[in-house]
């Protein structure tokens, strides 16, 4: 029966059964068995075996793990309320709200050029998150692929995502 949850659950790979002893009540088929009685009572649908094992794989992907470590760093974790927080984009936020802004973008982009030349601590963290979070996005949107480098034309997507000059109001997200 565990064997037969985790396979449902997505936690073992169909692949990973033994299939030397096929019959008994740790056999192979009866693990399948179990697996298909488990899912109908949990979800209403019969174990797919194939659908499975290519979920499994598919997760198993460096670039899949890549993906989610990339999310994960960019989200943050859930807290105990179940709100999302510590990840870069709460970062970039906080970064965001520690600056003065106009609502005109370009005369924000002359002015925070002037501070970050001058070496302003909190314009210059502020460009810095926002490269960060920017090459993170380009990095999911490439599909995880950390090791390999980013596109230029994912890296002008992300970083168009998050111009360092917007308003107050078009960074903050709607609570």
């Amino acid at each position: 029966a565990n064997l037969a949850q985790q396979l449902v659950n997505g936690n073992m790979a169909p692949s990973e059964l033994s299939k030397r002893n096929p019959v008994g009540s740790a056999g192979y088929n009866s693990i399948l068995k179990a697996a298909d009685d488990y899912s109908m009572k949990t979800t209403g649908q019969h174990f797919n075996i194939a659908q499975a094992d290519r979920n499994y794989k598919f997760a198993t992907q460096t670039s899949t793990q890549n993906t989610l470590n990339f999310l994960t760093s960019l989200a943050g974790t859930v807290d105990s309320s179940g709100k999302l927080q510590g990840g870069n984009l709460d970062a970039l936020l906080t970064a965001s709200n520690n600056l003065p802004r106009t609502n005109f973008p370009a005369v924000n982009s002359a002015k925070w050029q002037v501070m970050y030349q001058t070496g302003n601590p909190e314009v210059v963290a502020y460009m810095n998150t926002v490269t960060e979070v920017a090459d993170q996005v380009a990095k999911i949107l490439q599909g995880g692929s950390g090791g390999g480098g980013t596109s230029d034309a994912k890296l002008s997507q992300a970083q168009a995502l998050f111009n360092k000059n917007f308003s107050s109001d078009q960074l903050k997200v709607p609570q």
